[in-house]
């Protein structure tokens, strides 16, 4: 349950939405064992389906505060050049 939006997920929709979106990820994006992948989300429903979506995929997780301005993200972003990055979810 989300305390702000009292969102509630099950686990049978979790599991769903898990499931959807690592598929999207693999088929869409690429993703494959190893890949890294940004993630810049809140603490949501979202993000946790996001962080189990990329582990099922075998990715490695890359968190970015989604807080950041754009001057900040200019500052970070030499870093993941460097890395095999996938895709960058936000």
């Amino acid at each position: 349950v989300n305390a702000e939006t009292k969102q509630q997920v099950t686990y049978a929709e979790l599991i769903n939405s898990v499931n959807h979106l690592a598929a999207a990820l693999q088929i869409d994006a690429g993703v494959r064992k190893g890949d890294f992948v940004a993630v810049a989300l809140p603490n949501s429903a979202e993000f946790v389906i996001t962080i189990l979506a990329i582990s099922e995929c075998g990715g490695v997780v890359s968190l970015v505060n989604p807080a950041y301005t754009a001057s900040k993200q200019a500052l970070w972003m030499p870093y993941f050049s460097n890395l095999p990055l996938s895709c960058f979810v936000y």
